[in-house]
Order: C-alpha cells, then structure tokens, then sequence
C-alpha cells in the first residue's frame, strides 16, 4: 500500500469510546455499537463546537502493539474539550503519521486496509491511530487512514561532529547543541555552523571539502618572544602570551561565556587579569576558546610608517 509520512498538528476528538481487542471475537460488535450509539443515540448531533462534519475512527491508549489491548472511538474533531458533558474526548497527538488514502465501502475497504497495514514494517509508536471519513457514501467513501510513528532522533548532535552530550557546559549553559539553536552561546555566531547550515548539510561529513581547513583549526596561530617572554598571535591579533611557563588567555565576554571556570589572574606584575589556562592539553576547549576570543578582539591598528 501506498502512503505518504505526514506532520499533524494535535487535534482534539470527543465521542463515546470502548476497550477492545483485534483478536476478540465480538471486536467488530463493540466498534459497531460506538457508531451505532454515535449517530443513532444523538451523540454526534449533540457535541459541541464540531470543528468539521468529518467523522473519526480513533485507536488508542495501547497495551502494547496491534495484538494487545486498546481503546476504539466514534468521535469527530472539536475546536474545544466540552464541559461537564458526559462524552469521551481523546487529544490525538501532534507529530508525524503514515497517512493511507483509501477508497471503497466504509466497513470492507477500512477492514481490508488495516489488514495490509498490520503487515506493513512500520515504526509504529502505538499512541494514536485514526481514521478520518471525507463523507458519508457508505458503498463508495473516501477514508483517510493515519498511523502514529514513533519520532527519530537524530543521531547528529552538532554540524562539526563533537559530541555535544560530553560538553561539560552544555547543562551549565542550558545549550540544546548548535542543530538545535540560532546561535551558540559562546559568541554570536559559529563559522563552522554557518558554512554548513549555508550549503544545506546535516553536518560536515556530508561536505566533498571534509575535512577542510576551517575545520582543522580555530585559526593561523604565530608567536614573537616579548620581554624574555612569548606573545600568541590568531590570524594577526594577539590573543595570549606566556609568561613563568604558564599559559594566559585576554578576557573578553564570549571567553567568560564559554569558560566561566577558567581562573583570572595578571600575567606579569601591573598587568590586567588574563585567563589562567592550566589544562593546556584539552584541545577542543582550546579551539574553541581561541576562536571565541579572536572574534571579540578588535582587528590590530595598521603600523605607522617610518619617517624617511
């Protein structure tokens, strides 16, 4: 059978309901008897504020899959949950369904549909199943069918590959990982994301350019010794110095964003506080940082000429 996977937005379905089961031998007198009592009793006719005249074959509050337990409904959609009247109401979830397009008699080509489907290989999430009737022609309907899926899950958590789940900042930061949000919280943006995001990938492994040299390192990193010691240099702009064999980065807001643990202190006596980084070995955290704090930094004044 044919289908098409569908996003729903929650509807709400209020009707009579009963408890029943596919391998029960009175299953189809008790789903008879709800849309006896739907339509015959004055159900339908009473409910309040129908959203549409389409009527609703609800299967849910599952045991277990299709051979277990569950709860049937002759209900139609509603634009509000009715008060203090006695009738069954059910949110249908919103996400994602198999939508099946059928047509035929109302009870042979329903019956014979679900046949088909229950041999169907689909991720099923056995929370709500309904169907949704276009009309009432009896011998010639246009049924709609949508089956629950069960929502996956990414398996990507961020566009350059690390593993935001081991991030030891994303439950300080309350970060959802960078698929997940505009921005990263360390900075305005992320190069990386952006690029990727830009050309429409998943992540990076889906670029012909991986690994590519934006990947590879935060920037171009030099160095020039300075006063017995050493200055650090991105792509031009100092960003760190070392000083009594000790690492220290400039502060700047993103840097205390990303790293808030990271001690202050003056590289050399009369200096303002610089990051102490003392875990010089945790690569990742220093890629980023670096890339943070080049960011921030003003772009350095151009030398002046010397006088001839």
């Amino acid at each position: 059978m044919e289908y098409e996977i569908v996003t729903l937005e929650e509807k709400i379905a209020v009707g009579v309901s009963a408890r029943t089961n596919n391998a029960s031998p009175d299953m189809g007198a008790v789903i008879g008897g709800l849309w006896n009592c739907f339509y015959n009793e004055g159900v339908y006719a009473s409910v309040p504020d129908k959203a549409n005249a389409k009527a609703l074959g609800i299967y849910t509050e599952y045991e277990g899959d299709e051979k277990e337990d569950y709860t049937a409904m002759a209900a139609c959609e509603t634009s509000a949950e009715p008060k203090g009247e006695n009738y069954a109401v059910c949110r249908i979830p919103a996400g994602k369904y198999a939508k099946f397009v059928i047509h035929g008699d109302m009870v042979q080509a329903v019956g014979a549909a679900w046949q088909e489907i229950w041999k169907m290989n689909l991720p099923r999430a056995f929370q709500c199943d309904f169907e949704e009737y276009q009309d009432d022609c009896m011998e010639n309907a246009e049924i709609h069918i949508y089956v629950g899926l069960k929502e996956e899950k990414s398996a990507v958590e961020s566009r350059c590959g690390l593993l935001c789940s081991a991030c030891g900042y994303r439950e300080q930061m309350n970060c959802a990982g960078c698929v997940h949000i505009e921005k990263p919280f360390w900075g305005d943006s992320c190069p990386v994301k952006a690029c990727c995001e830009a050309k429409q990938h998943e992540h990076c492994g889906q670029c012909k350019e991986f690994p590519c040299d934006l990947l590879r390192e935060a920037g171009t990193i030099t160095y020039k010794k300075m006063f017995g010691e050493y200055g650090l240099y991105c792509n031009g702009k100092i960003f760190a110095v070392i000083c009594d064999d000790q690492f220290y980065i400039k502060i700047t807001e993103t840097g205390q964003k990303l790293c808030p643990h990271l001690p202050e202190a003056p590289p050399y006596k009369g200096a303002k506080n610089y990051f102490l980084v003392e875990d010089v070995e945790n690569r990742e955290m220093l890629t980023k940082l670096v890339a943070a704090t080049y960011a921030e930094l003003p772009e350095p004044r151009p030398k002046k000429r010397k006088k001839e």
